[in-house]
């Protein structure tokens, strides 16, 4: 099977999940600051726009409907999809986004170096979070796009999500038992600034996608990052849509893609012409 060319990723039962890419990419690695080793695919050689996928919590790159979706997305625009520590093949433990940073930081520095200019990082979940949390350190983004991602782990009122959390990121059963059924290797659960402490800091054009019925994390959260987002702007609250995987869908694609072309090269070429 595809996985037993790849040495670095953990045997688990999550492999099953796991699906390989069909398209045309690349592999490369990116080391963070802190000498985390972070593992990605990279589509398409079109060299001015990438769009960046940053995955959720259990997730990784070759989870389930990623690389379709992530494939999808390289139609219109180059992509970049990567595992974030403690997933996949990268190396280090997940902390449910507080050093993801990092990871995120490497994996940007890694697209610049390949000349893009624009570069549009999508997150799901934790990934959203993380990228939030990112352009409020960093900055060097220029679009965001989430997808149900949390404002505040602590506004969390879904009791299941937060038992979860507590389970696999504090007790020793729950982190076997997360290594063993998805691969993921956790740290514990350290305080952070919420995203939604940071998204005042988002001057560029913000996307936010959330599933009405996500059983996960409230659609009240998207709403919190969109009221404290300065702007430009854009809430979707899909009807009837669930967390991150079933969004994952052409629906998706085609509007951010959209989004992409409208609030991001577009304005960015309007810019230009004044």
């Amino acid at each position: 099977m595809w996985w037993l060319n790849t040495p670095t990723v953990e045997p688990s039962l999550g492999l099953l999940l796991h699906r390989p890419y069909r398209q045309p990419h690349r592999r490369f690695v990116a080391t963070t600051d802190d000498g985390v080793d972070i593992h990605g695919v990279h589509l398409g050689e079109r060299g001015e726009v990438v769009l960046v996928y940053c995955h959720g919590l259990f997730s990784s790159k070759n989870y389930l409907r990623v690389p379709r979706f992530v494939e999808s997305l390289a139609r219109d625009f180059d992509a970049i999809a990567f595992d974030f520590r403690g997933h996949g093949a990268s190396g280090g433990q997940c902390t449910f986004g507080r050093e993801e940073v990092r990871d995120l930081r490497a994996v940007v520095a890694y697209a610049q170096r390949q000349g893009y200019n624009t570069v549009v990082a999508i997150g799901a979940s934790m990934g959203g979070a993380t990228v939030l949390r990112y352009f409020g350190r960093y900055g060097d983004l220029d679009g965001i796009v989430t997808i149900g991602a949390f404002a505040d782990p602590d506004r969390l009122r879904r009791i299941p999500t937060r038992l979860t959390l507590h389970f696999v990121f504090e007790t020793s059963p729950g982190k076997a038992l997360a290594r063993l059924v998805r691969g993921a290797r956790l740290n514990g659960l350290r305080a952070m600034e919420p995203p939604v402490s940071t998204v005042h800091r988002v001057h560029v054009p913000l996307l936010i996608i959330h599933g009405g019925w996500d059983p996960l994390v409230q659609p009240e959260q998207g709403r919190y990052l969109f009221e404290r987002a300065p702007g430009p702007k854009e809430l979707v609250i899909v009807p009837r849509g669930g967390h991150v995987t079933s969004l994952l869908n052409e629906g998706t694609r085609q509007l951010i893609v959209d989004w992409v072309r409208r609030e991001v090269v577009g304005r960015t070429a309007r810019a230009l012409t004044l």
